[in-house]
């Protein structure tokens, strides 16, 4: 096998293929609730990315503002409600290879969010019999969030 024509071409490949995400929802809880009696889907998302010289960031969502749109961004893609940020952590592995990982720093971002599923994936993950043992069904006539408010006659919306 010939070698590589550039070193840095090589370190690029190696770079580009660092950075990736792992997305897990937990939506089975034997029935469980929250606190205030709604079912609850707890959403863990960890990104693994890379810093340049331990501090400049290179590749990957590692920051939580970054965290924070990427996995929320799911939540809204299905109409999810009422999230809350239950821990949030991010790992520098500077340590691992010194030398190199002072130069080329993986870095490892962990979010885990609660939040309260719509009904459609509510439905799609635990069955009908279960989500309406769990919650009724939305009213027919309810505005959903993609939905536009309507005009209240006397002026302004409701």
């Amino acid at each position: 096998m010939p070698a590589p024509r550039s070193p840095a071409l090589s370190a690029l490949a190696a770079l580009t293929l660092g950075a990736c995400s792992f997305t897990g929802t937990a939506t089975h809880w034997n029935g469980r609730l929250d606190p205030e009696g709604r079912p609850v889907f707890m959403k863990a998302t960890t990104n693994i990315g890379i810093n340049l010289l331990v501090f400049i960031p290179v590749l990957g969502n590692i920051t939580l503002d970054e965290m924070l749109d990427y996995a929320t961004a799911e939540i809204a893609a299905k109409n999810g409600t009422r999230v809350r940020v239950t821990q949030a952590g991010s790992t520098n592995y500077s340590q691992a290879f010194i030398p190199l990982t002072y130069l080329v720093t993986p870095i490892s971002t962990e979010i885990y969010l609660e939040y309260e599923p719509s009904w459609d994936e509510l439905v799609e993950q635990l069955g009908l019999e279960q989500a309406l043992a769990l919650r009724p069904p939305p009213a027919p006539d309810a505005a959903g969030p993609d939905q536009k408010p309507t005009e209240h006659p006397a002026g302004g919306s409701r």
